[in-house]
């Protein structure tokens, strides 16, 4: 008889207990149904639940009705949501989230995410009222309605671009490859914000993320975005970032190339002018313009650099200070890609015109001044003397970079209308005699790719003889566009 009791007691207690815990799914008596803008939505399989009192719905049945993309990564058991301007970041079982549009946003939820019999189960309210619709709860039929919104948020900057967008730099337009701009460049507050990807693309940027903190670099220019703070180092100094125009979150589903960053306000730090026209939707970002500044040897100028670029007037042995000195003056290699030149030998006209054309985009780019710097450091560090630039071999390598370019260098370095390395050197100097030799390399346009070339021909028999060439006060010439490097070494003039 104790027994018994003891056995009535625990029974009694337990379901006590059960009646006092919350439930976590609640099956309503009639089933919840989802409607947008009145249109009943149709869910296949699993069916909306309520869980502690918040209604979730398959991520899929709602999201991809409102032209959401869906991508479900399994190993970080993340949902991510994408539509132009907007991207949607959620994690199974954690009491929050994460929005994009210009800038990150942070939303706490006291229903997580969860799976339920194998479907994404979203908290819809939270999630549906974050990308900007209304929602409400119609009890009487167990319907939760939504509403698109009727007017357009403002500011809502990701539609002021959408269609087709430009970014002109110098004048020149700038071809993407695999970069949606739709959704990575924008306006926010009259400012420029574009993703990590559009910036290197556009100017020549690398970038790299460690220990929470996202840096871009170029020659001498190094900024770094600590991770969730609002403003950015640029070689030592702090420049404040408007919270409107901070980045993205740290997250794995969205990778460092499409991390959002204050791109004019950057830009505009290191002295660029950045104008957005939203008529044509069109960016153009403009360079810094600087004093010009001369290069003289024995009172005669050798070298001129000024908003036109960086032309060598003469046979001139530059210090490793002097080329950095050039490098902000110098052009990118896609605004010095030359002309395609006739099929055949220039004429002596043509030749001339080549020349000017030469000048006219700016003589050596930004790569090539990069190439000669490391060339001269490797000889440094082997004990050797710097080489001396010489500009009939300029125009000759960069002629030898667009026949590469065009397909007609073969691997032995002749093509079919100057024959080898010799001859076409000598249609700019005649008088070039002995000691010629050649190095050629690829055309990346990564931040760094210079120094990796140099590093690379270092590691070549060939080629490191080449660059450690000795004699009486040795020549180089380097051409570069975006399809192929070339330099040009004579050991004794």
């Amino acid at each position: 008889m104790r027994l018994s009791r003891i056995v009535k007691k625990i029974m009694v207690f337990i379901l006590t207990l059960a009646f006092a815990l919350p439930t976590a799914i609640t099956f309503a008596q009639q089933p919840i149904s989802v409607a947008i803008n009145g249109q009943p939505v149709i869910f296949q399989g699993q069916q909306p639940v309520l869980v502690n009192g918040r209604t979730l719905v398959p991520v899929r049945g709602v999201f991809e009705h409102l032209g959401f993309d869906v991508e479900w990564n399994g190993a970080l058991q993340q949902v991510t949501l994408t539509r132009t301007g907007q991207t949607v970041i959620l994690t199974i079982g954690q009491a929050g989230f994460t929005t994009v549009t210009s800038y990150a946003a942070n939303h706490t939820l006291d229903v997580p995410a969860q799976i339920i019999n194998a479907s994404t189960m979203l908290p819809i309210r939270a999630v549906i009222e974050a990308v900007g619709y209304s929602l409400a709860w119609d009890g009487a039929n167990q319907t939760v309605q939504i509403t698109r919104p009727t007017q357009p948020q403002q500011p809502n900057p990701s539609e002021q671009v959408q269609g087709d967008i430009s970014v002109v730099v110098n004048g020149r337009n700038i071809d993407f490859r695999a970069v949606n701009l739709s959704r990575e460049l924008m306006v926010v507050e009259e400012k420029f914000v574009s993703s990590v990807r559009v910036l290197a693309e556009a100017l020549v940027f690398g970038h790299r993320q460690a220990s929470g903190v996202l840096t871009i670099y170029r020659w001498g220019q190094e900024i770094t975005f600590p991770d969730g703070e609002s403003y950015f180092m640029m070689n030592g100094i702090r420049h404040d970032i408007p919270e409107q125009t901070q980045l993205y979150p740290d997250s794995p589903s969205i990778g460092i190339d499409r991390a959002m960053i204050p791109t004019q306000i950057v830009l505009e730090a290191m002295g660029y002018a950045v104008d957005w026209d939203l008529t044509t939707r069109t960016v153009f970002i403009t360079r810094p313009v600087f004093a010009p500044i001369t290069i003289t040897r024995n009172g005669e100028t050798k070298v001129r650099a000024d908003e036109t670029g960086v032309h060598i007037l003469g046979k001139v042995l530059l210090t490793q200070e002097e080329i950095q000195s050039l490098i902000p003056y110098a052009k990118t290699r896609e605004e010095t890609r030359m002309s395609p030149h006739p099929e055949r030998q220039m004429t002596a006209q043509e030749l001339i015109a080549w020349n000017q054309e030469y000048d006219d985009l700016g003589g050596m780019n930004v790569f090539e001044l990069e190439i000669l710097y490391f060339v001269n450091r490797q000889r440094h560090e082997n004990g050797l003397p710097s080489l001396t630039l010489y500009p009939n071999f300029n125009r000759a390598s960069r002629l030898i970079v667009n026949l590469m370019a065009d397909g007609h260098m073969n691997q032995d370095h002749f093509d079919p209308f100057y024959g080898g390395p010799n001859s076409r050197y000598r249609i700019f100097n005649p008088y070039t005699r002995g000691g010629l030799v050649e190095n050629l390399g690829g055309g990346s346009n990564r931040a760094g790719a210079a120094e990796n070339l140099v590093n690379g021909w270092m590691g070549s028999g060939l080629h490191r003889r080449a660059i450690l060439t000795e004699g009486v006060k040795p020549l180089i010439g380097v051409g570069s566009i975006a399809g192929g490097t070339a330099i040009k070494i004579q050991a004794r003039p």
